[in-house]
């Protein structure tokens, strides 16, 4: 599932998924990318601009209803309230029974389902705040390596760069072209950008480009891009060779 937020939402419930509900529920692992600071307190911002997103734990209920058991936190906005923040959001999550990863601390985590063994990974950009966050390399045009059990699929999520572009840029194709011909993973997966701009198939490796919004809810999205809509999301199906299907 996209970017999901609900710093804008008093209730949040079911029918704010309603076109996901047949699609997401039953399947064995579904991740949702957490784009915001989840937390009961009155916290200091740790940045001085730009858009702050916090909200209340009680939409992780919904999440989970819904079918969420892993939570996608390596990007923009998980670090909007600093550490607090961020040890809030873990907490949160876990009293939920959804797991995290994507900051430090949390770096990767390994699953098994139907014997099928996979390693997820999050990273940011060089950009972010490299204490707190992973990014996926020490300079912008550096890579670092992933080391990867033998026999489990690697699952590379990506967070940063454009945004609100229905297409990806050039020079971040290449950079995703290059993660993929150095890591190896079973399937490259990026966001940030708020629209879905699909997948490719570079080699045998599914490779997306931007996985959209899930539940995201900010004025200037729609006023930039109309395509920043809401329910977006892929199901990918593997055995034990890899990925062989792609719902969209």
């Amino acid at each position: 599932i996209g970017d999901v937020s609900f710093h804008n939402i008093e209730t949040p419930t079911l029918e704010l998924f309603k076109p996901l509900l047949e699609v997401i529920q039953g399947t064995d692992i579904v991740v949702a990318n957490i784009e915001t600071v989840i937390s009961k307190r009155q916290l200091t911002p740790a940045k001085s601009a730009g858009i702050l997103l916090k909200s209340r734990p009680e939409f992780l209920k919904t999440l989970k209803r819904l079918g969420v058991n892993v939570a996608l936190i390596a990007n923009n906005h998980i670090d909007d309230y600093g550490v607090q923040g961020i040890e809030d959001t873990v907490k949160h999550l876990v009293e939920e029974d959804i797991v995290p990863f994507g900051v430090k601390g949390y770096d990767n985590i390994y699953m098994e389902k139907r014997g099928i063994r996979f390693c997820m990974k999050g990273v940011v950009t060089p950009y972010e705040n490299t204490d707190l966050l992973l990014s996926y390399g020490d300079k912008l045009d550096s890579i670092s390596p992933v080391n990867k059990s033998k026999g489990t699929h690697l699952l590379y999520f990506i967070h940063g760069f454009d945004e609100l572009y229905s297409t990806p840029f050039p020079w971040r194709v290449k950079l995703l072209k290059r993660i993929k011909d150095e890591i190896s993973p079973a399937a490259l997966i990026a966001g940030h950008q708020h629209i879905y701009q699909g997948y490719v198939l570079l080699g045998e490796t599914p490779v997306c480009w931007s996985y959209g919004n899930g539940f995201m809810l900010i004025d200037y999205h729609e006023k930039v891009n109309k395509d920043a809509t809401v329910n977006c999301y892929s199901v990918l199906h593997f055995d034990k060779k890899g990925c062989y299907q792609i719902d969209e």
